[in-house]
């Protein structure tokens, strides 16, 4: 993480020229430089409601950087909880938590030893437990919501925000909404784990279930239309697997922090060989398209289950894999980025999440693995279900392009098994359930025996199947063709947008660096939050606001507006 500031005076910042009419166009909010008075009263007045629960929002260049963070923010966040609803906790949207309180140069990151995967290449896995919520879903929720914030498409104190979801995204998006004091809707199948429902109750998110599992999401997408039907004025859709802001987050954030991780563990000779993900929403595959434009030669990895072959042969079906793989392919995936697809068994899945967490599992890895230390076995209760499937996956491409010495192979971990104790219990009761005989006398934590724990760690050496797909050119155009069933038969994209996904580089290109411009305008809407706190005298807030937006000597300015307002009552 670069060591720079961001100290600026207030002449440095910059300005924004307003039309004093009426009425706000498209061109209005897309340019960036000109504001209509109508959007700038109303980007005004969700400042208002911003500074009213004490929010500044972090620009993406600090969640990109945290550096950038001022310091009495950096200083105030170690005596917050990660978990707590306090606004300051949205400036730990970020890879680089230390999970102590502060910030670390790189982000928090495992690398897999040889005796555990039986490779010779590295493989890296990024940690995204620390982030609030204990998921890395969060960062995009953010970025999805921000931009509606900030362009005026969304009033905090009017409309409620809806998140379709399987989990994580929705936590996110409720925690984001929390925070900002808007109403929130989460919609998720009913079979999702135990702990998402709870967090999303504890963060006072409407919760609406609808049928099935992990990939039942179309059910989840008709609801979601529904409820816009039913309420077209209140209700905003939030939807990952649309937003070009989701994986322009990834690509940005999640993007350099992977070189970041590559960076830290490579040898003298080491070179950055593959990048893995699961497509869930596509967006974290934005990261892996970022290292595929910067590093020629890498290649990329997507994962899903084989229960449920979406992009391996058009397939469907239902899977446990929480947070991969719905039955479609999103329309912010781009399907010219993967190299291949890795077909992943959600049983196989299950049994190494039981490995990493069960007592006697770990102590089989400490007994068999002489290159596993404590730190290494304590880090396993930051790996979540579908960071174990990210990393079957990566260690599949690892055997499939044969990679040894000198390479290194990058995938992520998105969220922390906190939230699936309860799959854990489940894993539990089904083996009483077969085994009632053997299992009678024994206590929870006493059914899971070094047996099985030497059969499951065998997945991670390779002894299963290799269910991988190489992609060719036309395997790449059919994934992406089948987006056309999934959005634009339905009305809900274009055909001549779909083709240009295809054909038009600069599609995606700009789609990647609306970035810079979605920064522009948070600093924009910190300038508007500042200036409500000035004229209110909110002496917390103009401080705070001052810091993020790099105002120089907030005091003499809050002292000159308070003398405008007096001249303009005396008159």
């Amino acid at each position: 993480m670069p060591e720079t500031t961001s100290t600026k005076s207030m002449d440095e910042i910059p300005s924004q020229d307003f039309k004093d009419d009426s009425e706000s166009s498209e061109t209005d909010q897309k340019d960036g430089s000109l504001l209509s008075y109508d959007l700038l009263k109303r980007l005004q007045h969700s400042a208002k409601h911003a500074r009213q629960r004490g929010i500044v929002l972090p620009t993406l260049e600090q969640q990109q950087n945290p550096s950038l963070i001022p310091d009495e923010i950096r200083s105030s966040l170690k005596s917050i909880n990660p978990e707590a609803l306090d606004p300051l906790n949205l400036f730990r949207i970020n890879w680089y938590n230390d999970g102590k309180g502060g910030f670390s140069d790189i982000p928090a990151h495992i690398v897999l030893p040889p005796s555990l995967t039986g490779l010779k290449c590295k493989v890296a896995v990024m940690l995204g437990a620390f982030f609030p919520t204990g998921a890395h879903k969060v960062g995009a929720t953010y970025s999805v919501l921000s931009d509606k914030l900030v362009t005026g498409a969304f009033d905090p104190s009017k409309h409620t925000a809806v998140f379709p979801s399987t989990g994580n995204y929705a936590r996110g998006g409720a925690f984001n909404s929390s925070l900002l004091g808007c109403k929130s809707v989460s919609i998720l199948p009913k079979r999702m784990s135990r702990e998402r429902f709870e967090d999303l109750a504890k963060l006072g998110s409407s919760i609406i279930k609808t049928p099935g599992i992990e990939s039942s999401i179309k059910e989840v997408f008709d609801t979601a239309d529904r409820l816009v039907r039913e309420d077209p004025e209140n209700v905003v859709v939030l939807n990952q697997f649309t937003a070009l802001e989701n994986s322009m987050w990834h690509y940005n954030c999640t993007g350099p922090a992977l070189e970041s991780v590559f960076e830290a563990v490579r040898g003298e000779r080491d070179e950055l060989s593959g990048v893995f993900m699961c497509a869930g929403s596509a967006g974290t595959l934005g990261g892996g398209t970022y290292l595929v434009d910067k590093y020629p030669g890498v290649k990329c990895g997507v994962g899903e289950a084989i229960q449920c072959p979406t992009m391996m042969s058009n397939g469907f079906g239902e899977h446990r894999i929480e947070g991969i793989g719905d039955k479609h392919v999103p329309w912010i995936f781009k399907a010219r980025t993967p190299s291949l697809i890795a077909g992943i068994d959600d049983n196989h899945v299950m049994r190494v999440f039981r490995l990493f967490n069960e007592p006697a599992g770990r102590a089989y890895l400490r007994k068999t693995c002489p290159d596993i230390d404590e730190a290494f076995i304590e880090s396993l209760s930051l790996l979540g279900i579908s960071s174990v499937a990210n990393i079957l996956g990566a260690l599949s491409m690892s055997r499939y392009y044969e990679y040894g010495p000198g390479d290194v192979v990058v995938t992520v971990a998105t969220d922390t098994s906190r939230l699936y104790h309860s799959r854990l219990e489940t894993l539990r009761m089904t083996q009483r359930t077969t085994e009632h005989i053997a299992t009678a006398d024994k206590a929870d934590d006493e059914l899971y025996s070094e047996i099985h724990a030497s059969y499951d760690a065998k997945l991670l050496r390779g002894e299963a199947p290799l269910v991988v797909k190489e992609l060719l050119f036309s395997d790449k155009k059919r994934i992406h063709n089948q987006k056309y069933t999934g959005w634009v038969e339905p009305g809900k994209k274009t055909i001549s947008e779909l083709k240009q996904q295809w054909s038009d580089k600069s599609y995606w290109q700009k789609s990647y660096a609306k970035f810079d411009v979605l920064n522009e305008r948070i600093q924009m809407f910190n300038r508007l939050i500042f200036e409500d706190a000035c004229k209110e005298g909110d002496i917390d807030m103009v401080q705070r606001s001052a810091s993020v937006c790099g105002i120089l000597n907030p005091e003499c300015l809050l002292h000159s507006h308070s003398e405008g307002l007096s001249s303009e009552e005396e008159e």
